[in-house]
């Protein structure tokens, strides 16, 4: 009787608990963002990954084990910037992405530097860039974009965010925003999977797979919450459509965006223009 008692007791606490995460989940959902915690152990280790690449042949190899994804995302973001008559400007991105970053330089010939906080990653990205015969037109620096020392010492007609937003809080948004913008940066470009929706769409279709999507969202972020409640992790930030596009209302708009499904997860593309741009 005392085992079924304890065990009963167990049961019961297991229960509350997930009431607790269940209602806090609810209430997020009622507001603007909805918060991940990512176990840190399963960032991918780009020092060891670039320390053994020689060739683009070997990259294009590593990204078709590991993230044959990326490939969509790179040529979405180099499509769009096709589109809009973007090719050959100079740009600044946030965050080190060799892929993208080497298609963005090849397909679109842009001028690009790479902002990084990875102090190894950036001198390893800087080595293949180099061995890429690229260097002239993407650079790595290991600077935090953040800080109040950072200032962007030439002109750049584009920002990219590639994949990026959902690792800033609302206030560095804005922090970052600023920035951008005092430096007359014209066009923001922006890719990503951690958006959610409640609108209604035209197509009764895409409303389904966004539904399927809300509910993935909302069953992986409750997970992630009990799994790695007490070990090593690291915040990351999902939010509503809207709420996005209104951290740079003040001083962009939104000119072009699409959204695509793909095996694991559906990305998010935002081209927003400066509202001071001529």
């Amino acid at each position: 009787i005392i085992k079924i008692l304890l065990t009963l007791l167990k049961l019961s606490k297991l229960f509350n608990r997930f009431i607790k995460n269940f209602k806090a989940q609810i209430r997020i959902l009622m507001f603007n963002t909805l918060k991940d915690k990512v176990n840190k152990e399963n960032w991918f280790n780009r020092e060891k990954i670039y320390s053994s690449l020689h060739s683009i042949e070997e990259l294009y190899s590593h990204y078709i084990k590991l993230e044959p994804h990326a490939f969509l995302h790179a040529g979405t973001l180099s499509n769009t910037i096709l589109k809009e008559k973007l090719n050959g400007v100079n740009a600044i991105s946030i965050g080190i992405d060799l892929l993208k970053d080497l298609t963005l330089v090849k397909n679109n010939n842009l001028n690009i530097d790479v902002f990084d906080l990875d102090g190894k990653a950036v001198d390893l990205s800087n080595s293949l860039s180099d061995e890429f015969q690229i260097s002239e037109s993407l650079k790595y620096f290991n600077q935090n974009v953040l800080s109040k020392e950072f200032k962007l010492k030439k002109e750049y007609k584009l920002c990219i965010l590639s994949q990026m937003d959902y690792i800033f809080n609302d206030k560095e948004i804005e922090s970052l925003l600023m920035k951008i913008s005092s430096a007359n940066i014209k066009y923001i470009l922006i890719l990503t999977p951690a958006i959610f929706s409640f609108g209604s769409t035209v197509s009764f279709k895409k409303a389904i797979h966004k539904t399927v999507d809300l509910i993935s969202i909302f069953l992986y972020s409750f997970k992630s919450r009990l799994i790695y409640k007490n070990k090593d992790h690291t915040t990351t930030f999902r939010r509503k459509y809207s709420h996005l596009l209104n951290l740079f209302k003040k001083n962009y708009f939104c000119s072009y965006k699409l959204d695509y499904a793909y095996p694991s997860g559906r990305a998010y593309l935002f081209l927003l223009q400066s509202k001071n741009s001529k």
